[in-house]
């Protein structure tokens, strides 16, 4: 009896000392961590700034994906992290495939990379013995428990917490907001370019971010995810507002000067809107992303039960321990891009 006491002090005081860090990837993949992280690869893009804001600076990042450092060196979070232009970008072959000979010459003791996009970007690197943490794109569900891997990762636990509870804060408050509203105008989410429209549709991020702020998605019943649709099929959806992507150049103004659109109820109204970029893209799962409900409740709203600017203020120096200055905030919302949409500047009220 007394052999078996001791036995068991043992493994409790094994438990209560050891330093491992246990980390269940989205592909059930687990990574042992022997601390937190001190030289960090992040191959998904929204993942920079998210990490940078979790881990109070850019430290113990060895290297990110080159496209997400042009996003972080043209926003506001050069001047937030001036080191950020320090950054290794040579991640990538081309798309997500790792660099081999770039990641072991970083050392790094874990990578993020994506766990929904083909064995060949993730094995290579666990075959190499590299701890790689897996994570899915595209929901709300995933979003959250990528903050709390990264609250494991950096060990800050603690600010994980606080993000989430503000992203549920954010939810309820809408969810009480639109409960009160009959009207729930038509929106749809497009990348778009002179000759090609890409719409989002059920199951997609945007179709979420549409319904939690008061509008009706038209495209979801027949659209999943996203897919190409004519210009005819567009007009069938005549959408009361639209929403306008930022992974490609196509402005309201260019959208809206288009002949075949002049009779949408979002051109006449001129509610054709280009989305912010903050951190990292508003629109896509980020740890943003509450803003990105709460501008768009304000397009469809247009009141001032939200004051838009001072959330941002707020968020970004919770997030980033930054005060946005009035002029990076314009640069945030496309002022100039969105300067011929209606009500536009009343977000800065």
């Amino acid at each position: 009896m007394f052999k078996k006491v001791i036995l068991i002090l043992m493994v409790s005081v094994s438990i209560l000392f050891s330093s491992d860090i246990e980390i269940k990837g989205q592909d059930g993949h687990t990574v042992v961590l022997k601390k937190t992280a001190q030289r960090a690869l992040i191959f998904p893009m929204p993942f920079a700034s998210m990490y940078i804001a979790m881990d109070n600076g850019i430290e113990n990042i060895a290297g990110v994906h080159g496209s997400a450092n042009k996003n972080l060196k043209t926003s506001f979070m050069l001047n937030a992290y001036p080191d950020i232009k320090n950054l290794n970008t040579e991640l990538v072959q081309s798309g997500f495939t790792p660099n081999i000979e770039q990641v072991l010459a970083l050392k790094p003791d874990v990578v993020f990379q994506w766990a929904d996009q083909g064995e060949h970007i993730i094995e290579p690197l666990r075959k190499l013995g590299i701890p790689v943490i897996g994570v899915k794109y595209g929901t709300q569900e995933y979003l959250e428990e990528w903050i709390r891997i990264m609250g494991q990762t950096t060990g800050n636990n603690d600010k994980a917490t606080q993000i989430l509870k503000w992203h549920e804060e954010k939810k309820a408050l809408l969810n009480s907001l639109t409960s009160k509203k009959q009207y729930k105008p038509k929106i749809v989410s497009l990348q778009t370019s002179k000759d090609r429209i890409k719409i989002a549709g059920n199951g997609s991020y945007d179709n979420f971010t549409i319904e939690l702020a008061g509008g009706i998605n038209p495209a979801k019943n027949d659209i999943q995810r996203f897919a190409d649709i004519s210009k005819e099929q567009l007009l069938k959806y005549n959408p009361d507002i639209i929403i306008l992507g930022t992974f490609d150049s196509h402005t309201p103004d260019d959208f809206m000067s288009q002949e075949i659109f002049k009779n949408l109820n979002a051109v006449k109204n001129k509610q054709v809107y280009k989305l912010p970029v903050g951190g990292y893209r508003w629109g896509v799962p980020h740890i943003e992303i509450p803003l990105t409900w709460l501008w768009v409740y304000q397009l469809i709203d247009g009141s001032e039960s939200i004051h838009l600017t001072n959330e941002m203020k707020q968020t970004y120096k919770s997030l980033y321990n930054y005060d946005i200055s009035d002029e990076e905030i314009k640069q945030i919302l496309n002022l100039d891009i969105n300067k011929n949409t209606k009500n536009y500047n009343k977000l800065l009220d």
